[in-house]
């Protein structure tokens, strides 16, 4: 069983203080290894948004990929927060 405060805050910490990297297979059908950033979060709060570990930063962290306002591999970030808000959706 999870205990969602702590395991959230325990990702938070991890991803602010280390980066998480984790096995990644949605773009393509290889599983890859990627990155996690901090930093991704922190830009796109300076941009545009005020939630963290959400659907709804993954979202806007994708269409800023997309339109060339953060650099490319923010979509490894995009995609690991889309993991996390899956897991909290089920606890």
């Amino acid at each position: 069983m999870h205990d969602p405060p702590h395991l959230l805050k325990s990702v938070q910490n991890n991803l602010k203080n280390h980066g998480i990297y984790y096995e990644d297979a949605s773009i393509g059908n290889t599983p890859r290894t990627a990155f996690s950033n901090w930093k991704h979060i922190e830009e796109l709060y300076e941009m545009d948004s005020k939630d963290v570990l959400s659907h709804s930063v993954a979202a806007a962290l994708n269409q800023y990929v997309v339109a060339q306002r953060i650099e490319s591999n923010a979509i490894d970030t995009a995609h690991f927060l889309k993991k996390m808000d899956k897991l909290f959706d089920t606890v």
